[in-house]
């Protein structure tokens, strides 16, 4: 189905909050299938649904405070000068293209790393109840990108 791309989450929902994965076009897995079904879905609904993925709002939202003052822990210019604003595709684009370091690790290493650390933060509690600290996000980040650097080296 075209735009399939862009469907919500709303748009695979029957009426009685239950999941209708009919809807979609192309088939999943078995497995996925029963991991979304198995997935709780709440009737009351505080936020909108919305597509996001489109932008990088996700990991810089300049009107979400946790991902924005993480990124503003990095004490340097950013590499985009609209870091909070620019569309997802330049913004990572930009940023992994940099040659800055940050604690002796190069930039287009710890970006991608600090990313995956906040996505998995946001995933953190509702998957496994667990909410994770700016600072241990941080460290996190640090940490694993470190790690590749080195191990990678030789």
């Amino acid at each position: 189905m075209p735009g399939e791309d862009h469907t919500k989450v709303s748009e695979v929902l029957a009426p009685n909050s239950q999941w209708n994965l009919n809807r979609l076009t192309f088939d999943l897995p078995m497995s996925i299938i029963k991991q979304i079904q198995a997935t709780p879905l709440s009737d009351f609904n505080v936020i909108q649904d919305k597509l996001i993925w489109s932008s990088h709002a996700v990991f810089a939202q300049s009107n979400c405070s946790f991902p924005r003052d993480l990124w503003l822990t990095f004490s340097f210019y950013h590499p985009t000068p609209n870091f909070f604003d620019t569309p997802i595709h330049q913004w990572c684009k930009t940023n992994i293209q940099t040659n800055i370091t940050v604690n002796n690790i190069p930039w287009y290493i710890l970006f991608p790393f600090i990313l995956w650390s906040i996505w998995l933060s946001r995933n953190s509690p509702v998957f496994s109840n667990i909410y994770i600290a700016l600072s241990q996000l941080r460290k996190t980040g640090i940490h694993h990108a470190t790690e590749f650097y080195y191990l990678n080296a030789s």
